[in-house]
């Protein structure tokens, strides 16, 4: 087994499993922990150890469970504990949190997302009792959490068991359930509460398989704390016993899906449901529900995964983050990515841009059906969107910058806390940070390229278009003096700066869905007549309406780079702001939970950003030169804090495009290790923000794609500028391009790529001055002469 170490105490093995081989019980580290958790976009199970209780900081979160429970913090649910396990020898308690370790690894399998734990603790009689733990949220059924413990001694021993279901959790802002009632039948024990506010039906059953030993007593016990199983064993030294647990987990949104199955008869219960499936379950088994778990997986990674040779450390991070944005991401539903996953309730479980521009992309190129669902979401939130904008003063459809289940905005007027005055301080993330719209728009518009999907525009995408064209355009200013249109008083994606007019990033963006709204009208006039009347009768679209955006997006105005130096303004007056580093900046900062940003915060006046803007301009608008990407890249590369988990990724991804290889390498390594090697700080501006950066793993997949293979998308087909690091011999990944499927190949000196068997149109793929259109079964190989630059 080739292994690999990543720091003192974790390492990587066989390039899928990372492994930790020492641990410190009395130091509960929520971001170690989440390193660990198994998930499945419905559930995420943080990777505590069996034992763990709400103090320990264990936390099974589920999708759509939105609940607010202090009238401020709108967040997803905590639900109980049932894989709760607790051991005893005698009245003292066995575990890592209270015995004296003698051996303990634990360990997390990316390829099939199984949790391992080995640990052998020393009772103070001096027993041995070896705990070896198994975990998964099953990848096939979502609603399915499941264990194996298997417990030995090397002794002969009497032992008590606890198991069962663990109702007291933490939450950063609940606690979120109240009603809590227990059941059991046939041997199943369940438990069902209320979300406090949002009223929702969350039941959870848990059924159990005991082998390798006879229970000499077993007693199902209710508490106030939850409902529990009681055994006492007899062991032998050596004698494995062994412990199935089984746990099915639904809630009250999930019925109409419920009603659909069979097998529920159109029950809308949730409890009804968890104790079929886990009736279903027990019967066909721990290891059946294992190996459909692990086949699904397999079946995934076909589809996502990155080959990368020659680089151990920087492969192992890659799938990593592959692993947590798959999921992190809803295959149940049109629901949101949150932006820190199932892993921890920071963010409040809601979509941010982050969806869209980082996550989205990945999923257009190999599993376009979940990106379709995060798209149909989106449209499912336009009410609440329209709301927002109307409640603002505008028309259209004004995304919320923290989008729940509905769309509503679950972003709080006051944010962060002004730690000087100790009170919070309002920021204007939820109303001025305009560019989420185009952000949607822009991302509509991707997934139709990516797909060839054009029954989208019909079934949602073109509604959502023409709304955030019509957002944008009530939300500009023309300046008469100037004669253009500006957008002011806005924040782009460094939110340092609130408040700013003419942010580039947000300015060219809404120019490009101006553009792409009016191509749209004018296509579906011609191809889909009928359509368009009806959208644009329900809408109250007019052409007078039209021939407004047309006249904003010729008169829009855009920065354009200064003649002299080639750099893009970040927005007006920028250039005039005090120049200086984040190094210089730190050295004034009088508190380290002190926010930088508006209103009084020590970057507001200065270049200083937070993150990528105008470079996160240039990875997603074509057609500048390469000057103008060089010298926006070398100008605010020392002015960005990379205070956000989504900012290195840009600047890795532009400095390939100009051949700064060391540059580039060096951002794809911090972006990729941010979560692994936990970078980024856990709270800001005295917010909590921990957990895993879904949007920095989601970005891990453009960085290689779009980066170091340096794929563009066309109209039929893909073009590519590869640019391979020294050290790196290969890089190979499948790309699904309008329906077709490829695998690329790149070595430092050859692209091969070649086109699926299954394929049933012929892909164009252009590298340098050679075309080649590729029917199914074929490859091209083309030589790789020069960098880009």
């Amino acid at each position: 087994m080739s292994s690999i170490r990543l720091t003192d105490t974790l390492s990587a093995k066989d390039g899928w499993i990372l492994a930790e081989d020492s641990y410190s019980p009395r130091s509960i580290d929520l971001g170690r922990d989440c390193l660990f958790m198994v998930g499945n976009g419905y559930l995420g199970y943080r990777g505590t150890l069996a034992e763990a209780r709400a103090e320990q900081g264990v936390s099974c979160i589920v999708s759509d469970t939105f609940n607010c429970a202090d009238g401020q913090w709108t967040e997803l649910c905590n639900v109980p504990n049932a894989l709760f396990l607790s051991l005893r020898v005698n009245v003292e308690e066995i575990s890592a949190f209270q015995s004296s370790i003698h051996a303990h690894q634990r360990s997390m399998d990316l390829q099939d997302g199984i949790f391992h734990r080995d640990g052998s603790y020393q009772s103070e009689q001096g027993h041995i009792i070896q705990i070896e733990e198994e975990r998964f949220a099953s990848y096939y059924d979502l609603h399915l959490l499941a264990s194996q413990v298997r417990i030995t001694s090397d002794k002969e021993v009497q032992l008590e068991v606890i198991t069962g279901i663990d109702m007291l959790v933490s939450d950063l802002h609940g606690p979120h359930l109240k009603d809590c009632q227990t059941r059991q039948e046939k041997g199943i024990i369940a438990m069902e509460a209320r979300t406090s506010q949002s009223d929702i039906r969350i039941a959870i059953a848990e059924g159990i398989v005991v082998e390798g030993a006879e229970a000499i007593s077993n007693d199902i016990v209710q508490r106030e704390d939850g409902i529990y199983r009681v055994y006492a064993f007899k062991l032998t030294a050596g004698q494995p016993l062994i412990i199935e647990k089984l746990v099915s987990i639904y809630h009250s949104n999930d019925t109409a899906r419920l009603a659909e199955r069979p097998r529920y008869q159109g029950t809308r219960d949730p409890l009804v449901a968890v104790f079929q499936d886990v009736e279903d379950c027990l019967d066909s088994g721990y290891l059946y529900a294992k190996q459909v778990h692990q086949e699904q997986w397999k079946r995934s990674w076909e589809s996502c995964d990155i080959q990368l040779e020659g680089d151990p450390e920087l492969q192992f991070a890659l799938r990593f983050c592959l692993f947590h944005n798959l999921i992190a991401t809803p295959l149940h539903g049109p629901l949101p990515i949150a932006a820190r996953g199932l892993s921890s309730q920071a963010y409040q479980g809601g979509a941010f841009w982050d969806q869209e521009i980082f996550n989205l992309p990945m999923l257009l190129h190999t599993q376009p059906r979940m990106a379709r669902n995060l798209l149909e979401y989106r449209y499912r939130t336009l009410p609440a969107a329209r709301k927002k904008a109307q409640r603002l003063g505008y028309k259209g459809a004004y995304f919320a910058w923290i989008s729940g289940k509905q769309g509503e905005e679950l972003c709080p007027d006051f944010y962060y806390w002004d730690v000087y005055a100790d009170r919070p301080t309002r920021n204007h993330l939820n109303d001025w940070q305009i560019h989420i719209s185009l952000d949607v728009a822009f991302a509509v518009c991707q997934y139709v390229e990516a797909t060839g999907d054009t029954r989208f525009w019909l079934e949602g995408g073109a509604e959502i278009l023409f709304e955030v064209a019509r957002f944008i355009y009530s939300f500009a200013y023309f300046n008469p003096g100037k004669k253009r249109y500006e957008l002011l008083c806005v924040i782009g994606p460094d939110e340092y700066h609130e408040g700013v007019n003419n942010n580039a990033y947000t300015n060219y963006l809404a120019h490009d869905i101006l553009t792409k709204a009016l191509l749209l009208q004018e296509d579906l006039r011609k191809r889909e007549t009928e359509f368009l009347h009806q959208l644009e009768e329900r809408l109250g679209l007019s052409s007078e309406e039209i021939k407004a955006w047309r006249h904003m997006r010729d008169a829009l105005f855009r920065a354009l780079p200064n003649e002299e130096t080639a750099v893009i303004p970040q927005f007006d007056g920028y250039e005039r702001l005090r120049d200086t580093t984040p190094a210089q900046l730190q050295q004034e900062v009088s508190s380290p939970e002190e926010y930088w940003g508006y209103p009084a915060g020590i970057a507001v006046n200065t270049q200083v950003i937070k993150q990528a803007d105008v470079v996160q301009l240039l990875c997603m608008h074509k057609g500048f030169s390469q000057e103008v990407l060089l010298a926006n890249l070398n100008y605010y590369a020392p002015r960005t804090e990379h205070a956000s988990s989504l900012s290195p990724s840009a600047y890795a991804r532009l400095a390939t495009r100009v051949g700064e290889m060391e540059m580039a390498y060096r951002y794809t390594h911090r972006s990729l290790t941010m979560d692994l090697y936990q970078k980024q700080r856990p709270s800001s501006g005295g917010v909590f923000i921990g957990g895993i950066h879904t949007a920095a793993c989601g970005a891990a997949w453009q960085v290689m794609v779009f980066g170091f293979a340096g794929i563009n998308v066309l109209e039929d087909g893909i073009e590519l500028a590869p640019c391979l690091p020294e050290k790196w011999s290969s890089l190979s990944f499948a790309f699904r391009i309008q329906g077709q499927l490829l695998k690329i190949q790149i070595t430092p000196d050859t692209l091969i790529v070649s086109a699926s068997l299954l394929n049933l149109n012929k892909v164009r793929v252009r590298c340098g001055e050679k075309e080649i259109w590729l029917n199914a079964d074929e490859k091209g190989e083309w030589p790789i002469m020069t960098s880009p630059g």
